[in-house]
């Protein structure tokens, strides 16, 4: 005999679903600070749910950052808890596991609040680097504990999918000369950030989308007028940032991706897709740059010379002089005297804009041994996985994505600070996930 009625996982999932959309709605209309207020609320009110289901409606607000604390943080937070609560708890970490690294990492930074000038601010940096780079890791990694199926991957791609028509939107609007009607759309000069605190941010957080989407019409052949339509949507909502991070971050996931379709000798397929975007983007790149005033984009301007390459140069000084590390979320303190007395630079830039120079300053040459040795052992564990899989592959296809994702996020650091984005904690977590079951099972296994 038929149920016909719907399981109360599928009832919850939906109502989830349309509170995110409701509450996306009304942020265009009273601005996401009210929206905020409310997500607030959704937090007290999410405590009746199952922990799968608080992490769930975690993910589906991962589109609502512009303030802290975001929603989604104190749902990520509480679902664990609650997780704990329930004695659900994580696989043992081995030692050579990529996430002990990060387990010594987060520890070093700990360890350096003590010497830090600013104590209040190592602290708050040091507990954002154990979330983005520990926690997040670790839920994910242990996603099946949290989910059945991949309820999670639908959710993370609901929370891109409402990014990019809210940068959709925006562009939209400055073309025709809206933009004054949605101001919280925007960073500067008419370029979308959606409800992301930061315009480089929100980009990315679209690549991540996107890049998904090229892997299944690359490698698996998934070819649809919906998936097709999407990515140009998603490519769009890239390009509307006008952010070169985010632009790099997806040019450098496209070519992993075109790498994998040339081994695997699906070449074709990549050779078409690169011929078709240059063809659209030398025809409308340029024209969208004029028309919203971003000529930066395309050139190296004054901000790059005599700020972030200032910048830069301070982050060596720094470590030269202290290579133990000044400390989390130091740079800002400390660089503007740098520059001042060494480089005698006007234009102080206090952020490091490069993920790669700002460890290095922070942690010292222990915590970026530390970090790159294990970011290169997730990136090594997904090669062995497509090594070890059929190209059609479930594990094939998600390990060639989140190679793409990671390797377009690890380039964009040397532009940007990446250490403390919440999809990059994720990607990362999400690969030794599939590492570990595609490993376990075998290459073919769908996951």
């Amino acid at each position: 005999m038929t149920n016909k009625h719907k399981s109360p996982a599928v009832s919850v999932s939906f109502v989830l679903a349309a509170i995110a959309i409701l509450l996306f709605a009304v942020s265009f209309i009273v601005g996401p600070e009210l929206v905020w207020r409310a997500s607030l609320g959704l937090v007290v009110l999410a405590l009746i749910l199952p922990h799968t289901k608080i992490i769930e409606l975690a993910l589906r607000l991962l589109w609502l950052v512009r303030i802290e604390p975001p929603a989604t943080d104190l749902l990520m937070a509480m679902g664990i808890a609650k997780a704990a609560l329930l004695g659900k708890r994580v696989n043992r970490v081995k030692v050579g596991h990529p996430v002990w690294f990060l387990v010594v990492f987060v520890l070093l930074s700990v360890l350096q609040i003590v010497w830090s000038p600013d104590i209040p601010r190592a602290v708050f940096y040091a507990a954002i680097t154990a979330y983005t780079m520990l926690v997040l890791p670790m839920v994910f990694w242990q996603v099946n504990r949290f989910f059945k199926d991949e309820n999670w991957k639908e959710a993370l791609i609901f929370a891109i999918d409402l990014t990019a028509i809210a940068l959709l939107i925006a562009g939209i609007a400055a073309m025709v000369g809206l933009a004054g009607h949605f101001p919280w759309l925007y960073h500067t000069q008419s370029r979308g950030r959606a409800f992301f605190k930061d315009v480089n941010v929100a980009g990315p957080f679209v690549v991540f989308g996107a890049l998904q989407l090229l892997t299944w019409m690359m490698v698996a052949g998934r070819f649809s007028v919906a998936t097709v339509s999407r990515l140009a949507v998603y490519t769009a909502a890239i390009a509307f940032t006008f952010s070169r991070g985010a632009l790099l971050n997806y040019i450098v996931g496209i070519l992993v991706i075109g790498a994998v379709t040339v081994i695997r000798k699906r070449g074709w397929r990549f050779t078409l897709f690169i011929l078709l975007s240059i063809g659209f983007g030398i025809y409308f790149f340029p024209n969208l740059i004029n028309v919203f005033g971003q000529q930066r984009v395309a050139s190296i301007n004054t901000y790059d010379t005599e700020g972030r390459f200032a910048a830069w140069k301070s982050g060596f000084l720094m470590f030269v002089e202290q290579p133990w590390g000044i400390g989390p979320g130091q740079f800002e303190v400390v660089s503007p005297d740098y520059q001042r007395r060494y480089i005698g630079n006007a234009d102080i830039t206090p952020s490091a804009h490069n993920m790669y120079i700002r460890m290095l300053a922070e942690n010292g040459v222990v915590g970026i041994v530390l970090y790159i040795t294990a970011v290169l052992g997730v990136l090594l564990g997904l090669v062995r996985v497509m090594k070890a899989s059929a190209t059609g592959s479930t594990c094939f296809i998600n390990a060639t994505w989140l190679l793409a994702v990671l390797m377009g996020i690890l380039a964009e650091g040397a532009v940007i600070d990446v250490l403390h984005w919440r999809h990059f904690g994720i990607a990362l977590g999400l690969s030794l996930y599939y590492v570990g079951v595609c490993r376990a099972k075998g290459g073919g296994v769908r996951v």
